[in-house]
């Protein structure tokens, strides 16, 4: 019976280096030659929608998880919506994926506003 992978990222004072992947974590243990100090690893998955796994460039927080590099320093990192989330709405005939035919919008960080 094969085992299922597990994913483990490596942070190096609060930001992810690397992600591997290893049967177990014991695995990065007994090879501090291939991957170091196993200390830094921390678990991370990629089949749950309700956390973000981890990316090379994410921040990681033990409250908060890994959270991708801001976009604009104005927009708010939400844990419910695992997303950044600018401080004004996008207006509501912005093209999203529920509406493919609306207006495209840029954020404007200067002016805090959709242009």
């Amino acid at each position: 019976m094969m085992s299922e992978s597990k994913y483990f990222a490596k942070v190096v004072d609060g930001k992810v280096t690397n992600v591997v992947t290893v049967s177990d974590f014991s695995y990065i243990e007994q090879n501090p030659d291939r991957y170091g100090d196993a200390s830094l690893y921390v678990e991370t998955v990629f089949n749950d929608v309700t956390v973000r796994g981890a990316e090379a460039g994410d921040s990681y927080d033990a409250e908060l998880g890994f959270i991708p590099p801001f976009i604009y320093p104005s927009w708010s990192w939400d844990v419910t919506k695992l997303a950044w989330v600018p401080p004004v709405p996008l207006p509501a005939d912005a093209k999203t994926i529920d509406n493919l035919d609306g207006v495209h919008y840029n954020w404007d960080e200067t002016n805090q506003e959709w242009v």
